[in-house]
């Protein structure tokens, strides 16, 4: 039977009793707040994956010095600490036949901390490519490419790509945290411009 004042019961609800119209009047909010938890679960998941996905960018810039001179500067990567800022200190593990750094450790600053890292290199000379990652299974995936093509004895163009993913953060320099490439190509360009 309906409620006092109410001449007939809504599309769907019976008056029974007043328990039954209780519990059918909740009934959709239940369903909706399930929904929602169910969106925001996802959207918690999506987040989560989106965290775990590496940043990758890519960076270009014409150089003030030769291909040769921005290759052998950019493979010192034992100097890298004084030209990106992100980086407080790079130890060199192994050397190539050609002296050239072929395994680095670093150690990156964080905005409350700091995190370690190493990264193998390997050189290309003749094509001016300079190529690094991590290994396989480390904390941190690094993976990278430089090139130095010419564009007359004292300019050439710097094509940067990195890959990164550091299950930490944020790093002590913002404009790292989205763009990296474009921060460590402006970094070495005015590594090279002061000479």
């Amino acid at each position: 039977m309906p409620p006092a004042g109410l001449d007939a019961s809504p599309p769907g609800l019976q008056y029974d009793d007043e328990e039954e119209v209780t519990a059918r009047a909740q009934r959709p909010v239940v369903e909706e707040a399930d929904e929602r938890a169910a969106r925001l679960a996802a959207k918690a998941s999506n987040d989560e994956a989106e965290a775990h996905k590496p940043i990758t960018t890519t960076a270009s810039a014409t150089l003030p010095v030769s291909a040769e001179v921005a290759f052998e500067a950019f493979g010192d990567a034992a100097e890298t600490p004084r030209w990106l800022s992100v980086l407080h200190a790079a130890r060199v593990i192994e050397r190539d036949d050609q002296g050239r750094a072929r395994r680095v450790a670093f150690v990156g600053r964080l905005e409350r901390g700091s995190i370690g890292y190493t990264l193998d290199y390997q050189f290309d000379p003749h094509a001016l490519v300079i190529t690094w990652k991590s290994a396989p299974d480390a904390p941190v995936q690094v993976r990278g490419e430089v090139t130095f093509a010419p564009l007359s004895s004292r300019a050439c163009l710097m094509t940067y790509s990195v890959s990164l993913h550091a299950p930490v953060g944020p790093w002590s320099d913002p404009s790292f945290e989205h763009h990296p490439a474009s921060a460590i190509v402006t970094g070495f360009r005015e590594h090279l411009r002061r000479g």
